[in-house]
């Protein structure tokens, strides 16, 4: 959001002096006015969201209230430096990093492919039909950089979901996706993302059950989906078959596209 104030403009001030914001989003452009009063009552409500996110949800606003925060500032060098001071006072020198760190060199898993069943075998064969044959990549699955948009997405929600016992958030999820959450249409798009990977990975999982000559009727991988908006929670239902599946996902050079899990595996 991109805002423009008057000259002088003291909050406090009785005199009706107007802010105007452009707030460009994915569904266009939209100017909106507010009164100093106004401006004042609404980032009251606004800090008593943040409070309540904060309490109840600490492990998603963990991940999406920096990236909402960044937004807030970036454009604007007098807030950015006033908030880079005030970390830079409040916070322990080695806990603030002027520097962000250089990630380490990805290493791939060992995975012993020959110990598994019938169904495990079948749930690993079609994942790598749909990512690697159906795609035309190599048969050293290096080549994962030739992925379009939506596959590597979907690889990315299938490792993301794998490597929480309890599952992972909504809000983590689009954070690693790079999809603005400050946006409406761009949070439509997340939700509709992941819930249409979930379809297609239960599809897969499916095949992989007719493939094993087993009954696909009652295959389901994952766990209904709790919370709402960047709160739901989505997780495997069956343990072993998430840990089948990250150790797969981790055992290819396109595991590095998945972030460090929050929990021990």
């Amino acid at each position: 959001m991109e805002c423009t104030y008057p000259n002088s403009l003291n909050v406090r001030s009785a005199c009706n002096v107007t802010l105007v914001c452009g707030v460009n989003n994915m569904s266009g452009q939209q100017q909106t006015t507010a009164t100093p009063s106004e401006i004042k009552n609404r980032a009251a409500r606004l800090q008593h969201a943040f409070e309540y996110w904060a309490r109840n949800f600490p492990a998603n606003f963990s991940e999406v209230a920096p990236i909402l925060l960044l937004d807030a500032v970036k454009t604007d060098p007098v807030e950015l430096d006033k908030l880079e001071s005030w970390l830079s006072n409040e916070l322990p020198r080695e806990d603030f990093q002027i520097e962000l760190k250089t990630p380490k060199d990805f290493e791939p898993v060992p995975f012993n492919y020959s110990r598994y069943g019938p169904m495990n075998k079948a749930w690993l064969d079609t994942l790598y039909d749909r990512f690697f044959v159906q795609e035309g990549l190599n048969e050293s699955r290096s080549d994962h950089n030739r992925w379009g948009r939506a596959v590597r997405d979907q690889f990315m929600i299938l490792g993301m979901i794998a490597s929480e016992p309890e599952g992972v958030n909504q809000g983590r999820i689009v954070k690693y996706l790079q999809i603005p959450v400050n946006e409406e249409a761009s949070r439509r798009y997340a939700a509709n993302m992941v819930r249409a990977a979930k379809i297609a990975l239960t599809r897969l999982a499916k095949k992989a059950a007719r493939n094993a000559g087993l009954d696909d009727g009652d295959v389901e991988i994952f766990k209904q989906a709790k919370k709402h908006g960047v709160n739901r929670v989505y997780a495997f239902k069956d343990e072993r078959f998430r840990i089948l599946t990250y150790k797969w996902v981790m055992s290819l050079p396109a595991g590095k596209l998945i972030p460090p899990p929050l929990t021990e595996n």
